[in-house]
């Protein structure tokens, strides 16, 4: 009688089955968490300074705002920082004396594990203090902090969002905003 040897025995398809079955219950305890946190935590401070960036560059361009029909060319852009509980970044614009919210303005917070952990005024010899409510004023030429001293320059946002945490620095002379 001739053997066919084209097929795969019963013992072989079951050693294949059980070692696909290992190798799934390996991957499957991978654990993905930190890494979508590292990625939620880069998103959300990457939110802030660009957020920041975009009103420090509308006040250095004298960007007008507006519909299609009215106009108003901004005096000061401020940006209101609170560490207060989870924290808020809000901004305004001041046009004719009158201080109104920059509507297209939005920092999203992704969930209570984001928060704004510290606010700190700097300054060059470095002293520092701490505060929890900060503006930050843009005008065609100058930035001032408000709720810092005059001679604290630079402005310190300290992130946070569960086991991470970063630092946006403002330098109220250079203009210079980066992150440490």
């Amino acid at each position: 009688m001739i053997k066919n040897n084209n097929w795969f025995s019963l013992i072989e398809l079951l050693v294949v089955i059980a070692i696909i079955g290992i190798i799934a219950v390996w991957a499957s305890r991978i654990d993905l968490n930190p890494q979508i946190d590292k990625q939620n935590f880069d998103m959300f401070t990457n939110n802030i300074f660009t957020s920041i960036e975009w009103v420090r560059n509308n006040a250095l361009l004298g960007k007008w705002l507006g519909t299609w029909a009215i106009f108003t060319h901004p005096e000061k852009w401020i940006i209101q920082i609170s560490s207060d509980g989870t924290g808020s970044i809000q901004a305004k614009y001041q046009s004719g004396g009158s201080i109104l919210p920059l509507g297209d303005f939005r920092v999203d917070f992704i969930n209570q594990n984001s928060k704004i952990a510290e606010l700190k005024c700097e300054s060059i010899d470095g002293t520092s203090q701490t505060g929890s409510f900060i503006d930050i004023e843009f005008s065609r030429n100058t930035l001032s902090l408000s709720g810092c001293s005059s001679q604290e320059k630079i402005l310190k946002i300290k992130t946070e969002y569960k086991n991470f945490n970063k630092t946006i620095q403002i330098n109220s002379i250079t203009w210079l905003i980066e992150k440490l």
